[in-house]
């Protein structure tokens, strides 16, 4: 992906994300699930992140990254398609559904930040983040209000129509994108892991990796 394609990667990512906090326990009283269900059926999507987050990474790690946000966000699309099919379910079923939906979904912004840092100069990951998360923050601002004009006008259902349709399009996107571009191949830039403290965002100037640290050191 060149330069343009991370930043519109996160924008639809961001606005997927923020359709889908914001709206789905919406969708998901609208079906009938009582408030304990609602809580499960967010809580399974976030579990279905968590397990794939890993997965999903080691397997970007081995071949083009491109090829893993395509197929998550395909993957995605078919788990949105099935909680429209799907609406009546019973309780269970919602569940699995919100969990795969949330195994292949919730993963992708990572994914597109790893393949932006494989492009990216060693020492600017501070301002590439700071670029992704704009654009993330972006798409979390616009998504909701656009899936609540389509549930407007279809229907509970409008918010996985929307994420469903956000997924296919980056899916097609990133494909596009892959034909254009050879891969960047991670092994080629692998760096030694090294564990931080959980701490603020204002330190990462003084990161001796950062183009920042120079300043942030001034008097």
């Amino acid at each position: 992906m060149g330069c343009a394609s991370p930043l519109t990667s996160c924008l639809g990512v961001g606005a997927v994300n923020g359709a889908f906090w914001s709206l789905a326990p919406i969708y998901a009283e609208a079906r009938g699930l009582s408030t304990l269900h609602i809580g499960l059926f967010m809580a399974a999507a976030v579990a279905g992140g968590a397990i794939t987050q890993w997965p999903l990474g080691k397997w970007s790690d081995r071949t083009d990254r491109r090829r893993v946000i395509a197929l998550s966000c395909l993957a995605a699309a078919g788990a949105a398609a099935a909680l429209v099919w799907r609406y009546g379910s019973d309780e269970t079923t919602m569940l699995l559904l919100s969990f795969f939906f949330g195994a292949c979904a919730l993963p992708v912004y990572a994914l597109c930040v790893a393949h932006t840092n494989d492009q990216a100069p060693a020492n600017s990951f501070v301002e590439v983040s700071g670029d992704l998360l704009l654009m993330f923050g972006l798409g979390a601002i616009f998504g909701p209000f656009l899936a609540a004009l389509l549930m407007t006008e279809v229907g509970h259902t409008g918010v996985f129509l929307f994420t469903g349709g956000v997924h296919l399009g980056l899916a097609a996107f990133v494909t596009l994108r892959m034909w254009q571009h050879r891969p960047v191949h991670p092994s080629r830039k692998a760096a030694a892991f090294l564990a931080m403290p959980e701490t603020t965002h204002a330190v990462l100037p003084l990161d001796p990796r950062s183009e920042g640290r120079g300043a942030a050191m001034k008097p």
